[in-house]
């Protein structure tokens, strides 16, 4: 066989084993790339399937809202019920009460006003009422009275009738309660534990809080109070 010949035949060879070896690789390549394939297949699978049972849970959840609002839907009826019966039945109570001449024809037994910062009056004004006690011919000593109206226990049985003493240590509020109560006595003194005592009563910017003796702690406690007057009392009025 010429060198020629040989050539070619090895030439031959090569070129069928370089083109052999490449379509390998590709076919590898494919083969990768098909698994590759299947492995995000898997995976949206896999997604789509978390999202269904997500779906699901929000439907079933869905469902116990819907349950659970209608379950409240119901329980307010029941209460608005209730409450129209029991508005029936005070009333009834009421007008029983007012035909006995036990309460004012202007009054409310059970749905009154207060003015007092607890709702004091509201209380006594109840229990007097049960006692057949007319508010009219009620009695107070109002110690610390305050202001005439706001957060006062005694100016509701004023507007029915009632008369009493009120006693304040504040000249500014003894005037306002002498000019919006000129029915009551008002006495301008403070009361103490000891009589004849003389003591520093200080007037604080809350004067609801206004007090005699030390009152470093209720400032501590009520950092925006201050004082704005401390009155230099000749003497208690009355032994506590």
């Amino acid at each position: 066989m010429s060198d020629i010949v040989k050539k070619g035949f090895f030439r031959r060879c090569i070129y069928r084993a370089t083109g052999a070896y490449l379509l390998e690789q590709h076919i590898q390549q494919l083969e990768q790339q098909l698994e590759q394939g299947i492995e995000r297949e898997r995976k949206m699978e896999a997604c789509i399937l978390s999202l269904q049972e997500r779906t699901d849970h929000m439907e079933v959840h869905s469902d116990a809202q819907d349950a659970h609002r209608n379950a409240i839907d119901a329980r307010l009826r029941q209460t608005d019920a209730s409450a129209d019966q029991t508005r029936i039945r005070l009333e009834k109570a009421e007008e029983a009460l007012r035909e006995a001449g036990l309460l004012a024809s202007e009054l409310h037994l059970f749905n009154k006003k207060s003015y007092s910062q607890a709702g004091e009056d509201a209380i006594l004004m109840y229990i007097f009422v049960m006692l057949g006690v007319p508010l009219s011919q009620c009695t107070y000593l109002d110690l610390g009275a305050n202001h005439p109206c706001d957060m006062s226990n005694t100016w509701f049985f004023y507007q029915q009738g009632a008369r009493g003493i009120l006693v304040d240590a504040n000249p500014k509020l003894a005037e306002e309660l002498r000019q919006a109560r000129p029915e009551d006595r008002v006495i301008n003194a403070c009361v103490g534990p000891v009589s004849g005592e003389t003591l520093d009563f200080h007037v604080l910017s809350a004067d609801g809080l206004s007090a005699p003796g030390d009152v470093s702690e209720v400032l501590r406690e009520n950092p925006s109070v201050r004082v704005l007057e401390t009155i230099r009392e000749g003497e208690t009025l009355y032994r506590a």
